[in-house]
């Protein structure tokens, strides 16, 4: 909350400076505005774009990774336009100040930093779970508020300040977001809701046993949780694969009266012998896994 309140306040206070910034390049107050306008377009589509990006398979819990990239190329976009105006460090732009770098530079900048302030959101709204998803994003509007206060105080007549301060808080920013640690409780809540919705389905449709459902569900919780081992994952699926065969194909065969009688024939020539080479096949292997 700390990173995305500092970067967007920061980054709010800076574009509604482009005036006192971008004067000392000889740009007027209209072509300032109509940068700072072109960067809040940026930001719109920056958040659509990557929140698109997000809510794919891949980055569905790789959330970190996008805020990160987000904030260095910000970070560098907003160094390519510190070097197209003047700094606390140089009196002359080291780069030939033209439109079209400036509106390049500021339209990347409010892209990436767009970006990364709804993954933020989301972060956050994984992290405090179960608290509401209210509560974190005032604790973030809280943070954006006070920083651009602090700004709008600092930065009148300071604009070569203010620009340094920029790099200052997106630096800041992506050190805090490479510290900092995201877990999924939302999102395991929800997988074990849908996995519960799921086994109940089943229970419903084929009338399968509620303690091999339960152990079914144990088993889907465990993978996507993370809190047990291959082995020890193996187990349970082989004594679950064992219990079901025995369930439907040795204590209840087909109860269908125009099929029971093929129904047992087939098992006592093909599904005993079967059932029996599996179940001592499967025993072996859970017997091994146990002691990995």
């Amino acid at each position: 909350s700390t990173a995305g309140g500092i970067i967007a306040g920061t980054f709010g206070a800076w574009t509604g400076l482009f005036d006192t910034i971008l004067k000392p390049e000889n740009y007027s107050e209209q072509q300032s505005g109509w940068f700072a306008f072109g960067t809040l377009i940026s930001c719109i589509v920056g958040g659509l774009c990557f929140g698109a990006l997000a809510d794919t398979r891949y980055f569905q819990r790789r959330l970190k990774i996008l805020i990160v990239l987000a904030f260095i190329f910000c970070f560098l976009a907003v160094f390519f336009f510190e070097l197209s105006v003047h700094t606390v460090f140089y009196d002359k732009p080291l780069l030939h100040s033209t439109s079209l770098i400036i509106g390049l530079s500021v339209a990347f900048a409010g892209f990436f930093q767009g970006a990364a302030l709804p993954l933020i959101y989301e972060a956050m709204a994984e992290i405090m779970f179960p608290l509401p998803e209210s509560l974190s994003a005032s604790i973030l509007l809280q943070w954006l508020n006070i920083t651009a206060l602090i700004l709008l105080f600092i930065a009148p007549n300071r604009a070569k300040l203010i620009n340094l301060l920029v790099l200052i808080a997106l630096g800041t920013s992506i050190i805090m977001s490479l510290l900092a640690r995201i877990t999924y409780r939302r999102r395991d809540e929800d997988e074990r809701k849908e996995c519960e919705k799921e086994n109940e389905q089943l229970l419903n449709g084929d009338n399968m046993d509620p303690y091999q459902n339960q152990k079914l569900c144990t088993i889907t919780n465990r993978f996507s949780v993370g809190k047990s081992t291959p082995s020890l994952l193996l187990h349970e699926f082989c004594t679950t694969l064992v219990d079901n065969f025995f369930y439907h194909f040795v204590k209840f065969p087909s109860t269908d009266k125009k099929t029971e009688d093929t129904t047992g024939d087939f098992l006592i020539k093909y599904g005993y012998p079967m059932c029996l080479g599996s179940v001592v096949l499967l025993a072996a292997v859970n017997t091994s896994l146990v002691y990995l």
